[in-house]
């Protein structure tokens, strides 16, 4: 039992629980004061666990544990009618009925309180004022209470025992009151009829003001409900702005691949030719140097017979390097092509400023000089209007000659 009383206790001030509130580790403790002094910036650390608990809202949203604080209560009260019954010496706690025999320094608590004395008595006290024999075992005894006998309204002036109600003032009378002419003229009822009349006028009232607190409820959950219905729709308001937004930004990244692609075929194709010129200019230049440079070891040449045995062949072939490299041509660099790839999106950008919510058209106006009709068709042309782009399609409402008033038929 001793191990049982242990988990009612708190573990910080180690007294019954007081407004126990569960942490998110699931220990318990009290609300006031030993939770609400480890709670620090919406963070409580657990003297059980130590584990550090986030607690959005603080202590305020932290559940009370309702059933432990009925468990604790009901052990409170066996407890203090067994210490009663047991040595009928307990003392009166806080909240309890005292007995008025004892001393007022060292009241025990009252166990019952008789009708008939108007007064309440522990268990000593009630068998020495009330033993087993007439008139005092005749007496109404019931459970202790601070007012056993009912209470007696009396008139404010003349202390007299009310026995009228006076309907224009509002208030009661005695018998004084009404001989003394103090509510001369007014409307005087019994205070038996007074209380019957004022108590059905009450539960009127009382049923009209229910009936408004429904309607009113009532109005409450619609407007909940169309709160709900709103908000519903704003969310997906919301998605359609994304996922179009979502498609426009992929229409762009498009645009964008297509432009670079541009670009880059552009610049690779320029970029090839010329290096393609480049590498044949620095490969005649090469054949031409290396031929120069021999040519220059052949001037060395002091012997007229062999300077003419291999001179001829080098100046043709030096003639015909310098003819290849005066014919070698480098290709343009396209340069000012390049520069006039502008991407101009001044229109897009002012379109995409002007963007609104999508609003609906006017009504079509129909074309009566191409309409036609046929024993089983009819053919509406409309004219042409600049807003008629962001319409899908359109219900044609029609009723026969002379029943504008009734509900039209819908053609689609």
């Amino acid at each position: 039992m001793d191990n049982m009383l242990e988990e009612l206790n708190c573990p910080i001030c180690l007294e019954f629980f007081t407004c126990p509130v569960i942490l998110p580790c699931s220990h318990i403790l009290c609300r006031s004061p030993c939770a609400e002094r480890l709670f620090e910036q919406n963070f409580i650390r657990c003297p059980v666990c130590r584990d550090n608990c986030y607690v959005a809202g603080g202590i305020d949203v932290l559940p009370r544990v309702i059933s432990l604080e009925n468990i604790i209560e009901r052990y409170q009260e066996e407890e203090d009618i067994e210490d009663e019954d047991d040595d009928g010496e307990g003392n009166t706690s806080i909240g309890g009925v005292p007995c008025q025999l004892c001393t007022s320094q060292h009241a025990r608590r009252a166990k019952k309180s008789c009708m008939d004395c108007n007064a309440s008595y522990c268990s000593n006290c009630l068998e020495i004022t009330h033993p087993n024999r007439e008139p005092f075992n005749q007496h109404t005894l019931v459970a202790p209470t601070r007012n056993p006998r009912p209470k007696v309204v009396q008139c404010s002036q003349h202390r007299e025992v009310v026995n009228a109600y006076c309907v224009s003032c509002k208030m009661l009378a005695c018998a004084v009151c009404v001989h003394a002419g103090v509510h001369q003229g007014h409307r005087l009822l019994p205070v038996d009829e007074a209380f019957q009349e004022l108590r059905s006028s009450l539960e009127v009232s009382m049923k009209s003001t229910e009936s408004s607190q429904e309607a009113a409820a009532e109005a409450v959950k619609s407007e909940e409900d169309q709160l709900k219905v709103y908000q519903e729709i704003a969310a997906r308001r919301r998605q359609d702005i994304d996922e179009q937004c979502n498609s426009l930004i992929a229409f762009i990244e498009a645009k964008r691949r297509f432009f670079h692609s541009d670009l880059d075929l552009e610049e690779q194709g320029q970029v090839a030719a010329v290096r393609v010129a480049v590498n044949d200019h620095k490969k005649l230049t090469a054949e031409s140097q290396s031929l120069v440079h021999y040519a220059k070891l052949v001037m060395k040449e002091t012997d007229p017979a062999s300077f003419l045995q291999i001179a001829g062949t080098i100046n043709e072939r030096l003639i015909k390097s310098c003819g290849r490299v005066e014919e070698l041509h480098m290709p343009p660099v396209e340069t000012e092509k390049m520069r006039t790839k502008i991407l101009d999106l001044r229109k897009q950008k002012a379109i995409m400023k002007d963007m609104q919510y999508l609003t609906a058209p006017q009504s079509p106006a129909i074309d009566v000089t191409k309409c036609s009709r046929s024993s089983n068709c009819v053919i509406l042309v409309l004219s042409k209007n600049s807003g008629y782009e962001v319409v899908d399609g359109y219900h044609v409402l029609y009723c026969a000659e002379g029943e504008e008033t009734e509900t039209p038929q819908v053609w689609f």
